[in-house]
């Protein structure tokens, strides 16, 4: 096959796809409206593929379906000019589709059992990506991903058995009724724990977060764009769901949310200012920005106390804050990596060295770019500003109500500190691309510049710019899985809201000007020991997990024989014990019997004393014939005494027999 065919191929499967994302695009644009005006949709059909088919669509879950629609379908557009190149287009955007298909499923189930399933398909279709270009780099990033799918997977199925055992369903609603009736929550921390491991390996939390430092460098820009802006959000809606429905009230539950978030923001921030390719800066900065979301569903787990007033409006506050984070997180990651992945196939790398003042040639991506790394950062007018600003007002709100918790203002820091480091990245990359002088003008590919990304550009700006407008829209769900609550307005513009922000820009700054731009521009100065992916994971899972694994695979299948030949011994001394008390039993239950038939015949000629002597008294005519009757009876009755007794002497010849051939099956079976 001629390239020329190869890219007519290509051109076809995207066209297909796409138009089939168009259709959805407009499908679920339709279903966000229809929740949003009506409420919850409920459709629950029991006979489906036997477990029964369980969806539930409200504001929130509508408005994600068609963000992730219009993420697929924004990258598929951008697809067609920029991946032409696809040697097998058949797998590739068989897989796009399906790996849709399973997450638009993760947000539309009712059912914490189908989310797994869904999530595991979503899982292994979309490491097809990471494999495309089949290089060096694509095939070590791969394997990671596909290793660290597996083995969530697997942990993730475990939490899931546990927790259908403990609470006996895993539907919506019904787990949180059986939570308030269960006296033992060990078996609850369990299960939940092992989902949480899969949920946060997806979303990269730490210390996960190695793999996607990996992976997204590796893949194609409009696939990674799809991973970053929407597969991660996957994970963090079952977090959500762990959170709202399992552990209402929960602090110890809501702590472990607040340290892992914090820690992932904060550590992969800083990770992000010191890189100096632009992909990995984008995935340092992807998993930091899960980790403020993170955070914020830490704060909905430890404000969500029903009745009491300040904590009903620092909950609204995080959960707003929550659900719109998501939203600008994906816009500004859609609009980054696609723009970006654009430049560098233009410049034919990816370091920020060979990419300084690419953007001056490409003045239509400004903005956009502008857009998600001002969004990024949470400048005002931006509607990153709004989210940040929504999750510090309940960090704040937190303060007031634990009296001014030291712990919880040293969180505040944590985070404004974080933004600075955020706004320091978002600037390296801002700044190289559009004001640093070029130092190359001839470029590898000449592709037109990908203007699709001025949708979800313009949708954030709009956001950003009217907040009252539009980004309240977004914010105001009125209830996520059924828990219902009131949306607390606030002053976005006001001093006291500013002044946050006006701190984490002051630290971006001072980390730019005084680290940033002299040290870690040019060169990556690094040590080789933070890469945990080559020198704590890969170690561990083959210098320790692999030769451990191997040791106890190797004990179990020497102990094998062993265990085999003490069975079968115990089985023989147990049947020939069966076999010789089996006459005895035998005799007894005849003894039994026959004193028993003894008694029923007793009681027989008992009854013809009373019948002949006191209750008849007929003349001799009559009495001849109904002594003939009474004695035919009589004998029926002695006869089926003789029957029972018997039956029941059989019954127990055929129980021991059948207990014989039973231990027989079980000798032969081992």
């Amino acid at each position: 096959m001629d390239s020329r065919v190869d890219v007519r191929l290509n051109n076809k499967w995207n066209t297909l796809v796409t138009l089939i994302m168009g259709i959805m695009l407009a499908l679920t644009f339709i279903i966000y409206i229809f929740v949003y005006k009506n409420g919850t949709f409920y459709l629950h059909i029991k006979e489906f593929c036997v477990t029964g088919l369980s969806i539930g669509i409200d504001r929130f879950r509508g408005m994600y379906g068609f963000i992730c629609t219009l993420i697929w379908f924004v990258a598929l557009v951008f697809a067609r000019g920029h991946m032409m190149d696809i040697e097998h287009p058949v797998r590739f955007y068989t897989g796009t589709l399906i790996t849709y298909i399973a997450t638009l499923g993760i947000f539309y189930s009712n059912n914490l059992g189908v989310v797994y399933i869904l999530f595991e398909v979503m899982s292994i279709c979309s490491y097809i990506w990471v494999a495309n270009d089949q290089n060096d780099e694509s095939k070590k990033a791969a394997s990671t991903y596909l290793i660290v799918s597996v083995f969530s997977g697997l942990v993730m199925l475990m939490g899931a058995v546990v927790l259908y055992c403990s609470l006996g369903t895993l539907e919506y609603g019904e787990m949180r009724n059986a939570v308030l009736n269960m006296s033992e929550r060990k078996p609850l921390y369990i299960g939940a724990g092992c989902l949480l491991f899969g949920f946060c390996a997806k979303a990269g939390a730490f210390p996960m977060q190695f793999y996607l430092h990996s992976a997204y460098p590796a893949t194609p820009a409009p696939a990674v764009a799809i991973l970053s802006a929407a597969l991660t959000k996957a994970g963090i809606f079952g977090i959500i769901i762990l959170t709202l429905e399992l552990f209402t009230e929960d602090s110890n539950w809501a702590v472990v949310l607040i340290v892992l978030g914090t820690v992932t923001m904060f550590i992969n921030a800083l990770l992000g200012i010191f890189q100096i390719d632009i992909m990995k800066i984008l995935a340092c900065s992807s998993v930091s920005q899960l980790g403020f979301i993170i955070l914020g569903c830490g704060l909905m787990g430890i404000l969500n106390i029903p009745g009491v007033e300040e904590y009903e409006e620092a909950f609204s506050l995080a959960l707003q804050g929550t659900v719109l984070y998501m939203v600008n997180h994906s816009l500004f990651k859609l609009i980054l990596f696609i723009a970006c992945g654009y430049l560098c196939r233009q410049a034919g790398s990816r370091i920020l060295n060979d990419l300084r003042g690419t953007g001056k040639n490409n003045k239509r991506l400004l903005l956009p770019i502008l857009t998600g790394c001002a969004g990024l950062a949470g400048i005002p007018l931006f509607s990153g500003y709004i989210s940040k600003t929504l999750l510090h007002e309940s960090i704040v709100e937190l303060i007031h109500i634990l009296n001014g918790n030291i712990t919880v203002r040293i969180l505040e820091w944590i985070f404004l500190i974080t933004g600075g480091l955020t706004f320091a990245y978002a600037s390296k990359i801002f700044v190289i691309l559009f004001v640093d002088k070029n130092n190359n003008t001839e470029y590898t590919n000449k592709d037109r510049e990908p203007l699709i990304i001025w949708i979800p550009t313009v949708i954030s700006l709009a956001c950003g710019i009217l907040p009252y407008v539009l980004t309240n829209k977004l914010a105001d769900i009125k209830e996520l899985f059924d828990i219902e609550y009131h949306m607390h307005l606030i002053k976005y513009f006001s001093l006291v809201n500013l002044k946050s922000s006006i701190i984490s820009i002051t630290f971006g700054v001072l980390f730019y000007l005084v680290l940033v731009r002299p040290y870690l521009c040019r060169k990556n100065i690094l040590p080789e020991f933070i890469d945990s992916e080559r020198f704590i994971w890969k170690p561990l899972f083959k210098k320790v997990l692999v030769p451990a694994g191997g040791i106890l695979a190797v004990g179990l299948d020497s102990i094998t024989p062993v265990l085999q030949k003490l069975v079968i011994v115990f089985m023989s001394i147990l049947a020939f014990v069966m076999d010789s008390i089996v006459p005895y039993i035998y005799n007894v239950g005849m003894a039994v019997l026959g004193k028993a038939a003894e008694f029923y015949n007793a009681l027989a000629d008992f009854a013809i004393a009373v019948i002949q002597g006191t209750i008849f008294n007929p003349s001799k005519h009559v009495q001849l014939k109904r002594n003939e009757k009474l004695e035919i009876s009589l004998h029926h009755m002695s006869m089926t005494g003789r029957v029972i007794q018997a039956s029941l002497s059989f019954g127990f010849l055929m129980l021991c027999m059948g207990l014989c051939i039973t231990l027989l099956y079980l000798l032969l079976g081992h």
